[in-house]
């Protein structure tokens, strides 16, 4: 491998690179399992052992990549923040996170939900020309977003650092490099776990305001806050690698206590609900469940990729360069491969394999070539 250049860290690349990749196989897991929100399901009839199985992967990687996306982004938006000013910094953001965003909702979104997804509602409207002026006038644009919430809030959360820092004596993002202490990791956890606890008392798992999924964003409210102090504090440099690794071996044995969480509420043979909200015991613990997974895989990925992956290769630099752009474009690819599939019979959780097989290299090499078509190259940019 070779060595990251100099001031490039290689390692959030290539973590960027692996949480995008987990993105991509939730999407493909609802797809066949018919748990959660996605563009085309095909629910097929789950065995016992095959709902346990989509739920163990599901809940395990919601609770942790875009916990730590928003940790990172937060880290690279207040050292851009520092570096260029309000002005030009909140500039730019509109630019990078917004453009992508538009382009998403006016065109992807729409041509994905008509002519791929079928959506029963879009065609009743007739045709895709009704269908699209009415969702334009109608104001369905607004939540037409797909998995572009995502640069949506982050473009929020990052006009609000914007604002903060503008103020007069507000934010300071002076750099004071100091050593992190592991018990802010018990804090975050703590104040994760009792903001998503309330937010689901309104907001359960599985609602929405405007696509977004408000049950989860007090994990990304606060792990975009902490990539702040990280900067200033310059942790992601400084976070010792024996902790690290430590956070992540707790991470990861978390994940069979998910399953034991779940054959305990019920939720393996019996109805969600009192998983996904409300003022239940079982809320609670998923919540401390959710928090602590999100904390510890954020801190523990970050730290062992610094240490073990700070490097790359012409493929490895190849495949993180277009990851965005697979991020912005798997959607329709994903659900043209699933119909593709249709006609395959097979149990569920081969078939989710089969799509998650065959959406990787599809979903990079289109993403490379579109990044190739001037214009699109700018917005796709990251």
């Amino acid at each position: 491998m070779e060595p990251a250049r100099p001031n490039r860290m290689a390692y959030v690349d290539n973590l960027r690179l692996l949480l995008i990749v987990l993105v991509l196989g939730t999407h493909s897991a609802i797809t066949y399992s018919g748990l959660g929100s996605w563009y085309y399901t095909q629910p097929l009839p789950l065995s016992v052992a095959s709902r346990f199985s989509f739920l163990m992967l599901e809940v395990f990687f919601q609770a942790f990549f875009m916990d730590a996306l928003f940790m990172l982004a937060g880290y690279f938006a207040a050292a851009s923040l520092s570096k260029r000013g309000p002005a030009e910094f909140a500039k730019g953001r509109l630019f990078r996170l917004g453009a992508p965003t538009l382009f998403y909702m006016v065109c992807i979104h729409p041509l994905t939900v008509y002519y791929l997804a079928r959506s029963p509602l879009a065609l009743a409207r007739g045709s895709f020309v009704t269908y699209y002026l009415a969702y334009l006038a109608g104001g369905r644009m607004i939540a037409g977003t797909g998995p572009m919430w995502f640069a949506l809030a982050l473009l929020v959360f990052s006009l609000a650092l914007a604002a903060a820092r503008a103020w007069p004596g507000g934010l300071s993002l002076e750099r004071r490099p100091r050593p992190f202490a592991p018990r802010l990791a018990a804090y975050l956890i703590a104040a994760v776990s009792l903001i998503a606890f309330s937010l689901r008392l309104v907001w359960p798992i599985g609602t929405s305001v405007l696509n977004m999924q408000l049950c989860f964003f007090a994990g990304y409210v606060v792990m975009f806050s902490f990539g702040i102090a990280a900067y200033r504090f310059d942790w992601l440099r400084v976070l010792d690698y024996r902790a690290g690794r430590r956070f992540l071996l707790c991470g990861l044995c978390l994940w069979p206590a998910l399953g034991l969480l779940l054959t305990l509420t019920g939720a393996v043979t019996g109805p969600l609900d009192p998983l996904l909200g409300g003022p239940h015991w079982q809320s609670a613990a998923l919540c401390l469940w959710q928090s602590a997974t999100g904390v510890c895989m954020s801190l523990g990925l970050a730290c062992v990729f610094r240490e073990k992956c700070n490097a790359s290769t012409p493929m490895l630099g190849l495949l993180t360069g277009n990851a965005f752009a697979v991020y912005v474009f798997h959607p329709p690819i994903l659900v043209a491969l699933a119909r593709l599939l249709d006609p395959v019979d097979g149990p569920p959780v081969a078939k989710f394999l089969l799509l998650y097989a065959l959406a990787l290299p599809v979903c990079f090499a289109v993403a490379r070539l579109l990044t190739r078509v001037p214009g699109l190259r700018e917005v796709l940019r990251q």
